[in-house]
């Protein structure tokens, strides 16, 4: 048993949830503490699946095989509750060099899947196993790809794509939940493809701040630098719509898309501001806390919000972006998230 699980509680529990999410990560684990239950179980549950499924992604199996086999045995937890001897021989068949923390959340997973399956209710339950199953679906088609884990993304489409499975499908299960814990239509179609650019601009700033190592480890991700900001500044425009449309009251929510929003930008300010890049993009403490501690006192104030916005991106206007390549979407991208996105959809976010 792990040291997270011996309360012996329920799967959802907040403490449960906190644990893992502090330990596999920070910066998300003290954003989503903001958010109100029961949403703020919902995505950490959700996000903590996630992470199970990144280490299956990130993970060195022995075979291609033993990998997409852990793909599709997971896929098949996540579609209907497994027995507990099948999970057990899943965990057991990772391979040692994973950290940690990582092994205590993969130890977990049985009871990660109890709060899916047993404790969500009908609807809350189909929209993170569709967002989930998504991922893993991507994943697994990037895998197949590079089977010798080199993963080169070949244009600014291919990032694109790439980063709507890694976490732009994140944008769609938080718009999704919100709409659920409110009991509202999901129906405003702006606000479907801001929620996606947040995902987009979120895992833009990792690939760009993860670079150097990605590199080293034979992982290149970033094939033009000066596209890729390009992009994620427009991904960022759409984040920040997406955080204004949320409603005023919903302070927990709003402070949970505006810190991530914007100590990206303070991080993409340091990285653009260095040539060197392999510079250290973590931001120093005092700088987090001073940045967090302002954006609170804005939250409840979308003009402000946009001037701080303005003051990160006032250089870099929307019309910079006309001088990107045009981006066509292939047929077997369009087959996977036809159930997601329009073609028209996939267009606009550059897919």
């Amino acid at each position: 048993m792990s040291s997270a699980s011996s309360s012996g509680s329920l799967a959802l529990e907040t403490r449960f949830l906190q644990y893992h999410l502090d330990h596999t990560s920070r910066s998300f684990a003290f954003c989503i503490a903001r958010l109100s239950p029961p949403l703020r179980q919902w995505i950490s549950l959700s996000y903590l699946l996630c992470r199970v499924l990144d280490t299956v992604e990130d993970s060195e199996w022995p075979t291609l095989e033993m990998k997409l086999q852990q793909f599709d045995e997971f896929q098949s937890f996540i579609q209907e509750k497994p027995a507990s001897e099948k999970v057990r021989r899943w965990i057991q068949n990772f391979p040692s060099q994973v950290s940690e923390n990582y092994l205590k959340l993969i130890a977990d997973t049985e009871r990660l899947l109890q709060g899916l399956h047993d404790e969500l209710d009908f609807e809350s339950l189909q929209v993170c196993q569709a967002c989930i199953l998504k991922m893993a679906e991507g994943m697994r088609l990037y895998t197949v790809r590079s089977p010798d884990s080199s993963l080169r993304l070949s244009d600014l489409g291919d990032v694109n794509r790439y980063c709507f499975y890694v976490a732009g499908i994140v944008g769609e299960l938080i718009r999704k939940l919100y709409c659920h814990s409110k009991n509202q239509e999901d129906q405003n179609a702006e606000f479907k493809i801001n929620s996606f650019h947040f995902g987009l601009y979120l895992q833009k700033i990792n690939l760009l701040k993860d670079s150097s190592v990605d590199e080293s480890e034979g992982r290149f991700l970033v094939p033009d630098r000066s596209q890729l900001i390009l992009s994620l500044k427009e991904n960022a425009r759409g984040a920040l719509k997406f955080l204004m449309a949320l409603p005023l009251e919903e302070k927990g929510l709003r402070l949970f898309c505006a810190w991530s929003l914007f100590v990206g930008l303070a991080t993409l300010k340091k990285l653009e501001l260095s040539a060197d890049l392999s510079v250290n993009s973590r931001l120093p403490r005092w700088q987090t806390l001073n940045l967090i501690e302002k954006v609170e006192r804005l939250i409840q104030k979308n003009e402000r919000l946009q001037s701080l916005f303005n003051s990160y991106l006032k250089s870099t206007p929307s019309a910079d972006l006309k001088s990107l390549p045009n981006v066509s979407t292939p047929t077997w991208f369009q087959d996977s998230v036809q159930d997601i996105l329009s073609l028209q959809e996939m267009k606009a976010l550059g897919l």
